[in-house]
């Protein structure tokens, strides 16, 4: 019998140093809380614009204006 790929979330898991057989016994475990803190703590955080937000597009030059409440891309937050 072949046996089954993982899924990607059980892949993701392995890749960090987590043995899917731990994981997989429990999703309360030790080894998910680890897996989540870790992706929490690694992820960029969406960051929102609480004010009219202007700057200059990295790429083209060109001014660009987010409205309170729109998602910032990383490049309007590091750039000015």
């Amino acid at each position: 019998m072949a046996r089954r790929q993982p899924t990607q979330e059980e892949a993701a898991i392995e890749a960090h140093g987590i043995p899917a057989a731990e994981a997989a016994a429990d999703k309360t475990t030790d080894a998910w809380r680890r897996f989540y803190e870790f992706e929490r703590e690694t992820r960029p955080q969406p960051r929102i614009a609480a004010d009219y937000v202007h700057t200059k597009h990295p790429d083209t030059g060109l001014q660009v204006v987010f409205v309170p409440g729109e998602t910032l891309p990383a490049w309007a937050v590091t750039h000015d």
